[in-house]
């Protein structure tokens, strides 16, 4: 067992050592750069510009600023749009993305750097 004049110093050592990194943790906390990095954490995995028609999910979310949620926003909308309209291309314009639910002026600008547009139309079965 531990005697009553041990116990007061461990236990001054646990106040005096959770203070400590209380006091600390309030000093430094993470620092976030300002202003933000150019490119996102992932924007690496990019190896080039991107075919919104075509591109997956883990793809689109490689962009700066776009992540997984916006990504799966993107293909759902591509999916719903080309099950609705066969044949045609979904998005063939940088601002064809504003069709899409949160994407606005300055997102479509920031995005359309990262993709590409290509100028044939998509063969169609017949």
């Amino acid at each position: 067992m531990w005697a009553p004049g041990r116990r007061g110093i461990i236990l001054a050592f646990l106040i005096g050592l959770i203070g400590f990194l209380a006091v600390r943790a309030s000093l430094h906390r993470n620092y976030v750069p300002t202003p933000q990095p150019a490119d996102g954490l992932r924007a690496a995995e990019l190896a080039d510009r991107l075919d919104p028609n075509t591109a997956t999910i883990p793809e689109i979310a490689a962009i700066p600023s776009v992540g997984d949620k916006l990504a799966t926003t993107i293909v759902e909308y591509r999916d719903s749009f080309m099950r609705l309209h066969p044949g045609q291309r979904v998005f063939e314009k940088p601002s064809d993305l504003m069709r899409v639910r949160g994407i606005g002026p300055a997102r479509m600008e920031a995005l359309s750097t990262y993709l590409v547009f290509p100028a044939t139309r998509p063969a169609t079965k017949k």
